[in-house]
């Protein structure tokens, strides 16, 4: 066999290997969740305020992955996702029984439970940005990254 054939039926063997894994996920989520999960839908966001009873940073099988803290608000208490990207201050120093918080999300249902899915937080005077507009979580940008851009350079002809 040619070289070039060889590298097709890896490539075909890898797009294989995807495909199938991509399914059996799926699967597994409809066997785990079987009213499947809902997007996040900016157009149905809530504000809910309350205080910080509890934060769950391990959180029970068959649930999100990811930080959620349980909100006591007047009508009981609400789970709420807040993900995984959470800086370190603002878990270690403002994410604590007791504090106050308003939450702006949008509910899913997971396997009959339903979940608030943080897009932004204000807790401790400080506004947090979880989620953008279409629910993906924000990866934080390392305060200390040096974004240093190199100068232009010009090349050939008389400079």
């Amino acid at each position: 066999m040619s070289r070039l054939t060889h590298l097709r039926n890896a490539l075909a063997l890898v797009a294989l290997s995807f495909a199938l894994a991509f399914t059996a996920s799926a699967e597994s989520a409809k066997i785990s969740n079987p009213k499947g999960l809902a997007a996040f839908d900016a157009t149905r966001e809530v504000t809910l305020q309350g205080t910080i009873k509890d934060v769950v940073s391990k959180p029970p099988a068959g649930t999100l992955l990811g930080l959620h803290i349980t909100v006591a608000t007047t009508t009981g208490a609400q789970d709420v996702h807040l993900g995984s990207y959470l800086a370190k201050n603002v878990t270690d120093n403002l994410l604590h029984d007791n504090a106050q918080v308003i939450v702006v999300g949008s509910y899913v249902n997971l396997a009959g439970k339903n979940i608030l899915l943080a897009r932004q937080l204000v807790v401790g005077g400080q506004t947090i940005a979880i989620r953008n507009q279409h629910g993906f979580l924000i990866h934080p940008t390392p305060a200390n990254v040096n974004h240093h851009v190199p100068p232009a350079r010009t090349f050939g002809g008389a400079q």
